[in-house]
């Protein structure tokens, strides 16, 4: 496991050749976000037909094993003790939002409430207390800053204790109730976590699930992943336990988490940054080439405040669940603030299945610079655990503004791009001539506009669904996330050879068959819908994935024998030709897109 020195430790904050300061411009945060139709009714957005919305759904289970900033437990001004979300008052720690005065949902103030993150000692005013000079104010990541599953295990020790099975010698997570269609379980309920979750419409009160990460049940997709994995840690602790009877407890559990780890990483790298980034960002972020001790790993303010934030804009206003034809169940599908803290609907309304099918099964949000966000969360964030639903556009820009991130005219020029002079010199990323003129209404001069406001606005770069400026700040991160990870999955003294082909075997999809209730059916490649070169196959049909029998501890044990090298390298290779066989299918598929691409581009000509 990774040093707990990246706990509570300071945002990495990267060094500008030049930063523009905006003076006294704190305009009304809402207004090129929140109402892209307002006045003339809510529009649906349009639903990707190519990337699936568990791109989406990894993406944010992702942000979770990275980053959480926690804002001022005081909670209240400093100045009359009033509660932020009660105060429109700019009053530390309080530093509330602005919104129009005939906003119909806010009758009885005129902001959203919002509390400041918290700094790091000596950052900010107590820098005046403890130091010399002045110091920027800094913010805290309270969890690690690898992608090493912390949102599976916890970052500190407690969480660790919390999330595991400790009256056994299993090497189990903890489990919670089992479900109705088979005797897999769900997550355990959590007695302590500082959350509120919804009572059900037949006054039941079933509480939050209890995971690695507290905002687990911030919405049902990502407590069913959270699932899926709970229920993977404890698929391969039975196996590593069959294989090797004389292992502890603490082997089993802690060589399942070493692996589960190793599975986020291949994952994440070799599955879902391509659809991300496309193959121009790909290049950008090169091939592994070992551990680097100078590359720090830290997260960047601007990776978490802003450019990680990007999934935002691929979120559909509905969570559909599909029955096992892939059609909606007899409960319907979701609005999504009904889905927001409701742990009542995966104990009694059909599990984690429904869900993961269609995040699977339907496509994300289309990414549109006009309509960056969907109005359930400009509008209805949340809205069945506040008095006043929260703005998710509006909420992003003023933490950028509460962290102080440069403007988007400055991350333009450390990304390599020209200094903006005037909204038409942002044509080549901003291709929409009505989208400039609104942000020359809004900000007046390129030196103003918000950094998320920028990057959102940003056309998408051919093959990836971010834009350039995204694009770069996102392979920054993950290039430093890789390089300076000692425990990199792909270091050579983490796995064997062996073993390491194996995690390479990696796929979500297979994740899903293992692990789901009754998934029977899906395709292989689960960040993109099914089609041509990706069809909808029997789970017996997929690629078998990771075979623990690698992780089989010679010499023989109670009479057992273990892989010989010899026919070790027999069954690799065997292994390696099933491998290869979905590499040509993987390659057919490839081909496939590449080629309705050329004959869309030509079409368009």
């Amino acid at each position: 496991t990774h040093a707990r020195d990246t706990v509570m430790c300071f945002h990495l904050r990267i060094q500008l050749d030049s930063f523009t300061e905006r003076k006294d411009f704190w305009l009304s945060t809402r207004f090129l976000l929140a109402f892209p139709s307002r006045g003339r009714g809510a529009v649906e957005p349009l639903v990707d037909s190519r990337v699936s919305a568990m791109t989406m759904q990894w993406g944010q289970f992702l942000d979770h094993d990275l980053d959480f900033t926690p804002v001022d437990p005081a909670d209240s001004t400093f100045l009359d003790g009033r509660r932020c979300n009660e105060t429109c008052t700019n009053e530390a720690p309080c530093f509330p939002i602005p919104v129009y005065s005939d906003d119909t949902r806010i009758r009885h103030r005129p902001c959203i409430g919002f509390v400041r993150s918290s700094a790091t000692c000596g950052s900010g005013a107590s820098s005046l207390f403890v130091g010399s000079r002045p110091y920027f104010r800094e913010q805290l990541n309270q969890i690690t800053a690898y992608i090493d599953a912390s949102n599976v295990y916890g970052s500190t020790e407690n969480e660790a204790r919390d999330v595991r099975e400790l009256d056994s010698d299993r090497g189990f997570l903890r489990e919670g109730l089992p479900t109705s269609l088979s005797n897999r379980r769900l997550l355990p309920f959590s007695t302590s976590q500082p959350v509120d979750c919804q009572i059900d419409p037949r006054k039941r009160h079933i509480p939050c699930f209890l995971a690695g990460d507290h905002r687990a049940n911030e919405q049902l997709g990502l407590t069913a992943v959270h699932t899926l994995w709970m229920r993977e840690h404890n698929r391969l602790a039975r196996g590593l336990r069959s294989l090797n009877p004389h292992w502890s407890g603490d082997q089993i559990f802690f060589e399942a988490r070493k692996i589960v780890g190793a599975m986020h990483q291949h994952l994440t790298f070799s599955h879902w940054l391509p659809v991300i980034l496309g193959q121009a960002g790909m290049r950008q972020l090169g091939r592994y080439r070992g551990y680097n001790m100078s590359v720090d790993a830290s997260i960047a303010n601007v990776f978490a405040t802003a450019a990680m934030r990007f999934g935002h804009t691929l979120i559909n206003p509905v969570l559909h669940r599909l029955n096992a034809s892939y059609k909606e169940i007899a409960e319907g599908s979701l609005r999504l603030h009904q889905a927001f803290f409701a742990p009542h609907r995966l104990v009694g309304e059909g599990g984690i299945d429904p869900i993961l099918r269609g995040l699977v099964g339907r496509g994300a949000k289309q990414v549109e610079p006009t309509q960056p966000i969907n109005t359930e969360l400009t509008e209805r964030l949340f809205q069945l655990a506040h008095e006043v639903a929260l703005d998710l556009a509006a909420l992003n820009i003023q933490r950028g503004r509460d962290h102080g991130l440069p403007g988007y005219n400055d991350w333009r020029s450390f990304c390599g791009r020209h200094r903006a002079e005037s909204f038409d010199d942002m044509r080549w990323s901003i291709r929409d001539p009505r989208l400039r003129e609104r942000m020359r209404l809004v900000y007046g001069h390129p030196n103003n506009v918000d950094l998320f406001a920028g990057l959102v606005a940003e056309d998408a770069v051919d093959g990836s669904l971010v834009g350039p400026t995204t694009l770069c700040l996102l392979v920054d991160q993950m290039r430093r996330l890789r390089d300076g990870d000692r425990f990199w999955y792909e270091s050579p003294d983490q796995f064997s050879h062996l073993q390491l082909a194996q995690i390479r075997r990696t796929s979500l999809a297979r994740v899903i068959c293992d692990n789901a209730d009754n998934v029977t059916a899906i395709q292989p490649d689960v960040f993109h819908l099914p089609g041509p070169g990706n069809p909808r196959l029997a789970c017996s049909r997929l690629d078998p994935g990771l075979n623990l029998k690698f992780w089989k501890e010679c010499p023989a044990i109670d009479g057992q024998q273990c892989l010989t090298s010899s026919r070790m390298k027999r069954e690799a290779e065997s292994d390696d030709r099933v491998r290869l066989r979905s590499q040509v299918d993987e390659l057919a598929r490839q081909v496939e897109n590449l080629s309705r691409q050329l004959q869309s581009f030509e079409g368009s000509g």
